[in-house]
């Protein structure tokens, strides 16, 4: 047998069992682990399960329509931005969204355009906010009881030539905040 095609028993006391991240688990990051599964199982708790339905029908080669269903999350949330060593960070709870959406998707002129149409509603429990005085440069985060929002969006999408697109859309938006200790000051 050539040098070249020789093995060797790995060693006791090797490059690799020597390096500093051979022992990653002894070395503390157990403690960041097991903090890691703690928060993971808290945000579990709280959370709960969330999930998205969605599916497409093709209506022809091309014609789409679409629909969805989801619910959503936002974590808890804190603005620490401190304006004088006696201020105090604003916090908000987590906010949980549940959202429908249909839609259609529709290529033309041999695919050098394309037109989407979708319509949506939604709805969230302790919207976060920020409020601000008005008067002065502070604003505080705030959670709204619930909001409500539903509209229409459009959009047309056209290659003019190779080198040039053209892209229009809009949308009509109708939200509304419910909660009867906020209101808007004029």
């Amino acid at each position: 047998m050539d040098e070249q095609t020789k093995t060797y028993p790995a060693a006791a006391n090797d490059a690799i069992a020597q390096s500093p991240t051979a022992n990653w688990w002894d070395s503390g990051w157990q403690h960041w682990a097991f903090a890691g599964l703690i928060c993971a199982a808290y945000v579990w708790l709280d959370v709960g399960t969330r999930w998205d339905l969605a599916g497409t029908y093709e209506l022809d080669k091309d014609t789409n329509l679409f629909a969805r269903i989801a619910t959503g999350y936002r974590a808890p949330s804190m603005q620490g931005r401190l304006i004088f060593l006696s201020s105090v960070p604003s916090f908000a709870d987590a906010e949980r969204a549940l959202s429908y959406e249909a839609g259609i998707k529709q290529d033309l002129f041999d695919k050098r355009a394309r037109m989407s149409a979708s319509v949506f509603q939604y709805r969230v429990k302790d919207k976060q906010l920020t409020a601000t005085s008005g008067t002065i440069n502070m604003n505080q985060l705030i959670n709204a009881d619930k909001v409500t929002g539903q509209g229409v969006e459009l959009d047309f999408q056209a290659n003019l030539s190779e080198s040039l697109r053209a892209t229009i859309g809009g949308s009509y938006n109708d939200t509304e905040i419910d909660d009867a200790d906020l209101s808007v000051r004029t």
